[in-house]
């Protein structure tokens, strides 16, 4: 039988409104000629955003408006993640009520609900997920969890090819740049990483060398 892969329908939506990282903007002037003389001409400068999260609500989504009905988009995530992607109301905290703004104001654009209805340990999230594709079933919209994990299951044919989802533009900022370029193989790319995955800033990772004691 074959596979039925796990659809992201909807992660370009809940992506057009960033939590917490931001695009900088550049400087820019326009030449203007007034027409007064053949020679005379007006520099203005034209207004730029005060600072690079003004910049970043300037790009357009390119996302058309459209009704869902009301239909849900339901999550999985793993080791205890769920208030990164879904809360039921503001905390006071800066981060929860950026999420919690973001997702009521797509919800309510695209007249849809979103929910998490998986939340587990890694290992037992991959078990579940094994357990869904293997009998068919479609209940999962998005797997939001380690990509070290979401790697092992990438390869067992579990996910859409994000190139063939619609409306995922990889060239805006809210996308990661080494989505395309490192998270690419042969044109499918099974993986992604953007604003709406808030531990790719909270769980960042680094590795520290002794390049002497390397050497020696």
């Amino acid at each position: 039988m074959k596979k039925t892969r796990i659809a992201a329908f909807l992660l370009a939506a809940l992506t057009l409104v960033p939590a917490v990282m931001t695009s900088c903007g550049g400087d820019d002037t326009t030449t203007t000629d007034t027409g007064a003389t053949d020679t005379a001409s007006v520099t203005e400068a034209v207004t730029e955003p005060a600072d690079a999260l003004e910049a970043r609500k300037l790009v357009d989504d390119g996302v058309e408006t459209k009704d869902f009905g009301g239909d849900s988009f339901r999550i999985v995530t793993s080791d205890g993640q769920t208030s990164y992607y879904w809360l039921e109301a503001e905390t006071g905290d800066v981060v929860d009520d950026a999420i919690f703004r973001r997702n009521s104001r797509v919800q309510e654009r695209f007249n849809f609900t979103m929910e998490v209805v998986y939340d587990d340990s890694y290992a037992e999230t991959s078990k579940y997920l094994n357990s869904l594709v293997s009998a068919g079933d479609d209940a999962i919209d998005l797997v939001a969890m380690h990509v070290v994990e979401a790697g092992r299951l990438a390869i067992n044919d579990l996910f859409l090819n994000w190139y063939d989802i619609p409306n995922i533009d990889f060239s805006k900022p809210w996308w990661s740049e080494s989505t395309a370029r490192d998270l690419t193989y042969d044109g499918v790319a099974p993986l992604a990483v953007g604003d709406f995955i808030v531990t790719a800033l909270s769980g960042t990772y680094c590795k520290f060398y002794n390049k002497s004691l390397a050497s020696d």
